[in-house]
């Protein structure tokens, strides 16, 4: 499942109240790029490698993304 969001995004806000109008508002102060700036106009981060959930795993309470992970400290790819 890809991430939500674009990769490449302003974040981290700082909420402002004005002090005589009581106006809020909030200010971005910072932006987070992924390093390899060409692929800045896509939607979203996608996973090197899809583990998409088992019903049946689901059922028995198996969490098939971490069972996938220790697979691949065992044996690398």
């Amino acid at each position: 499942m890809p991430t939500g969001g674009k990769p490449s995004h302003y974040g981290d806000m700082i909420l402002f109240t004005m002090p005589h109008s009581r106006v809020s508002f909030q200010l971005s102060y910072k932006i987070f790029e992924r390093p390899d700036s060409a692929r800045n106009a896509e939607d979203a981060c996608y996973p090197d490698l899809l583990v998409p959930d088992n019903v049946d795993d689901r059922v028995t309470g198996t969490d098939t993304q971490m069972e996938f992970v220790k697979t691949l400290i065992r044996e690398p790819i």
